[in-house]
């Protein structure tokens, strides 16, 4: 009997043991296990924006021995930003990198950042951006969103099939918008000018068709989604800048160990803080390219940029507790106005 209790001992000893190695092992799987990252982009492939993201790719694998890795999906295979959005909350994707539009989707205040003439020049854009950053950190955060890094996109301006001289001509024009785009709508409708909703991935269909004739678009995103091939025409003056975020769900990022989130981070800020310079030197090369293939600058007259500017400043108004809060503007105020060495009332652009 006595040898009988020893053995039962020595077994339960046994599987005791086994359990807690199989349970060591499996908390330990999430760290030691290679995970690749679904990212979704529209993006064309070959584009300055997706080169750049394929050799962070490259550089995170080779840093992390392997562990982490993109899968990347350009050119809007995998739908636009809104469905990019839609794919990740259910798990078929991990992250995108989104313009405002996308990011607009699930934290509605951050298109603060893309009112039409809210700041002067990129300077100014860059400071008040810099000075956000945590507070959108942290509110992506809460949606369940890691910010990775920011990405330029640069100044966007008007092209048109037909000109587009001045506001009249602007208003008698079929303009697109991005489709759920509510910021864009009630810019436009405040100018008074009735737009055409469109996915951006079938913007250069809507151009061939003549469904609509004048879009906006930065100097190298005209380039690189070839709009410019069907509009003729450029408005020099700027509209507003632009950025875009690659932005991860926080349950694929927490799958990382502490060590490898931090090269994932580190890696991601160097190689868009190349990119941004990028970006800033072939808009400009950009805009000299379509001036050589014909497309025609156009300059409007500056009463018909003060009514645009008055317009944008209703629309500042208008959307205050709808889509950002009077404080998050303020504050956008104040971080412009510190740049430009004249202290504004917060709240009076």
């Amino acid at each position: 009997m006595e040898s009988i209790k020893r053995v039962l001992i020595v077994l339960m000893a046994t599987l005791l043991s086994y359990q807690f190695l199989c349970n060591s092992a499996f908390a330990g799987a999430p760290e030691n296990n290679p995970v690749s990252l679904k990212i979704a982009t529209i993006a064309p492939e070959g584009s300055t924006w997706h080169r750049i993201m394929e050799e962070l790719n490259t550089d995170v694998k080779a840093k992390t021995q392997n562990r982490v890795s993109f899968k990347i999906y350009p050119g809007g295979v995998a739908g636009d930003e809104k469905a990019v959005i839609s794919k990740i909350r259910i798990g078929q994707l991990d992250g995108g990198a989104f313009t405002g539009f996308g990011m607009g989707e699930i934290l509605p205040e951050e298109r603060v950042m893309d009112l039409p003439f809210l700041f002067a020049d990129e300077k100014e854009f860059q400071h008040v951006r810099s000075g956000l950053t945590p507070y959108f950190e942290k509110a992506f955060s809460e949606k369940g969103f890691v910010l990775v890094g920011w990405m330029d996109l640069g100044e966007v301006y008007l092209y048109g099939i037909k000109p587009i001289d001045n506001l009249d001509q602007l208003k008698n024009t079929k303009i697109w918008v991005w489709e759920g785009d509510t910021l864009a709508l009630v810019c436009w409708q405040e100018l008074g000018v009735t737009p055409v909703p469109l996915s951006v991935v079938d913007v250069m269909m809507g151009l061939q068709t003549g469904m609509v004739e004048t879009v906006y678009n930065t100097a190298l995103g005209a380039i690189s989604f070839q709009w410019y091939v069907r509009t003729k025409y450029r408005v020099t003056t700027p509209m507003t800048f632009v950025t875009a975020t690659l932005l991860l769900r926080k349950n694929a990022f927490e799958k990382l160990s502490a060590d490898d989130r931090q090269i994932l981070i580190t890696s991601s800020r160097s190689h868009f803080e190349r990119l941004n310079q990028l970006i800033h030197t072939q808009n400009a090369e950009s805009i000299t390219v379509m001036n050589e293939r014909g497309v025609q600058n156009v300059i409007w007259p500056e009463e018909d940029i003060n009514e645009l500017k008055k317009g944008a400043d209703n629309v500042y108004q208008k959307l205050i507790g709808k889509q950002y809060s009077k404080e998050l503007f303020d504050e956008v105020i104040k971080l412009r106005d510190e740049t430009r060495g004249n202290a504004k009332t917060a709240g009076n652009p």
